[in-house]
């Protein structure tokens, strides 16, 4: 497959591991680029999306040692979609577990969307860890983000968002995230499976900047359909398992990091003027605004592409005598 125009080639792995944490949980963490590279970690979206290989594009495979893994309960993770244990503060822990088994004493941090609020998480827990952050389509989880991803995101995409609605009772349609939570959590397939479905089905519609079709068979897959649905309503129903307002509260303490921040403008999933007050928060962190973008880059918009590897590329020149 030939890169998309802002990304570097396909590579494979080099290595893979499983590492086991919590019982019963499983990790599938990967490596691929060059082991002697700046170690560079990337963190996926959802909670429960699972890692793409598209995520190692962003990095110049020749300057970083990538670090991919699949989170509690989604991905190649066993088991799937369990909810047993499976809070922040434990994938914090997991990170720390994968960081010391794979001998790697700093890394850059990296990633977004869910992704982003675990990397600042992250780093806030465990600063003297970190080379330095890349944060993109940014979550702080509040409640008015996840108020408007169930709520207010159908505004503008109000055919998806009727198929959405309208799956819920009429009664219960007052907080769609409850609503979708009780019937994912239930353990009749008959239930919790077109939930799945329909979350996901939303979601993979609002993501790109023009419809998509190939994104969206990906995402509506029914075991990962079921992951991220259940994951994303069981830590939004938990307020993501931090205070209210905790990651700008708190972001004082990772101020001395180097920080890319990029956000799609027409991001409908994560407000752009979320990533805003994160960079009025963080003064010193370059951020970009990708003007033709939405939460994800497709082939039909690929800027937020190019913004990426940029972001990445600068980090790399900045953090190559650092990291040696």
């Amino acid at each position: 497959m030939t890169a998309q125009p802002g990304q570097y080639p396909e590579i494979e792995p080099y290595q893979t591991h499983r590492i086991a944490v919590d019982a019963p949980h499983e990790l599938y963490v990967e490596e691929s680029g060059n082991p002697d590279g700046i170690p560079a970690l990337f963190l996926h979206g959802g909670p429960g999306s699972s890692a793409k290989p598209g995520a190692r594009r962003a990095f110049d495979p020749e300057r970083f040692r990538i670090v991919l893994f699949d989170q509690r309960g989604c991905g190649k993770s066993t088991p799937s979609a369990d909810l047993t244990d499976n809070n922040t503060d434990a994938l914090i822990r997991d990170i720390e577990t994968i960081r010391e088994t794979l001998g790697i004493d700093k890394w850059l941090v990296t990633g977004g969307s869910w992704g982003s609020f675990l990397s600042l998480a992250y780093a806030i827990a465990h600063p003297d860890r970190c080379l330095g952050l890349r944060l993109s389509g940014v979550f702080t989880g509040t409640k008015a983000e996840s108020r408007h991803w169930f709520h207010g995101i159908g505004d503008l995409f109000p055919e998806a968002f009727d198929d959405f609605e309208g799956f819920i009772p009429e009664d219960e349609r007052d907080d769609l995230q409850r609503a979708y939570y009780t019937r994912l959590v239930d353990p009749d397939p008959a239930v919790h499976l077109p939930a799945a479905d329909h979350l996901r089905g939303f979601s993979a519609r609002t993501q790109t900047l023009v419809p998509n079709p190939a994104h969206i068979a990906t995402l509506t897959q029914p075991k990962a359909a079921l992951e991220v649905s259940r994951l994303f309503t069981h830590y939004g129903v938990n307020g993501f398992f931090r205070p209210e307002g905790y990651l700008l509260a708190n972001v004082d303490k990772i101020r001395h990091l180097p920080c890319e921040i990029v956000q799609g403008r027409y991001d409908v999933v994560c407000l752009p003027k979320v990533a805003w007050a994160l960079a009025k928060a963080w003064p010193e962190a370059t951020f970009t605004m990708v003007d033709l973008a939405n939460h994800v880059a497709s082939p039909a918009a690929p800027d937020l592409d190019h913004a990426m590897r940029a972001a990445t590329d600068r980090l790399a020149d900045r953090l190559a005598p650092v990291a040696g």
